[in-house]
């Protein structure tokens, strides 16, 4: 497995609290919105890490959610300011796919134009965008079941985060991601 590295001093890593599905003012959404540097969110005792209700959330931060999978429902994401922003969906690679696990799926998370965040989604059991509301995925899915209506503006975002990879000193989170890949395919 490939580890990424989040030195302590620059990735600020939370376990979540409260429910595993985020709606109204649920206190992860509050802690993403005041996030003073990059975030880890370590969601993996949730079997499913699910959005819903029709609201917004800005990301002032590069945000890092960890989960044994996600269900991205009718949430609009935007950057709290002009930084393009990262935010990463990810379920650990020992997460079991028996009996449809460990997915990740979207259907009407729709992403600012105007304040525009780049995203990631990896899960080696699937990623389903189905894009019920025409909005395009803008970033990168890594995944070894990609299915639904990839509706997609593509740009790399790495699975490794900028900043990562130790060697500088201070406490070293480590999180197992991935296995090499097996193939890639570019469209352009």
């Amino acid at each position: 497995a490939i580890l990424a590295a989040h030195p302590a001093p620059t990735w600020e890593r939370v376990t979540w609290t409260g429910g595993c599905s985020v709606g109204g003012t649920h206190a992860m959404k509050t802690l993403i919105q005041g996030a003073t540097k990059p975030t880890i969110l370590d969601a993996t005792g949730c079997a499913e890490v699910s959005f819903e209700g029709n609201s917004t959330i800005t990301i002032p931060r590069d945000v890092t959610i960890l989960s044994q999978s996600f269900d991205l429902g009718t949430y609009n994401l935007k950057s709290a300011n002009s930084t393009v922003n990262t935010l990463r969906f990810m379920v650990p690679s020992e997460q079991s796919c028996a009996a449809g696990a460990g997915k990740i799926v979207a259907n009407n998370f729709k992403f600012s134009e105007t304040n525009p965040l780049l995203a990631l989604a990896y899960s080696k059991c699937g990623v389903n965008l189905g894009n019920g509301s025409t909005a395009y995925w803008p970033g990168t899915v890594v995944t070894k079941n990609f299915s639904g209506t990839p509706l997609m503006t593509y740009s790399p975002v790495p699975l490794m985060p900028a900043g990562a990879g130790g060697g500088s000193g201070g406490t070293v989170t480590e999180i197992a991601i991935s296995g090499e890949p097996v193939s890639q395919r570019n469209l352009d």
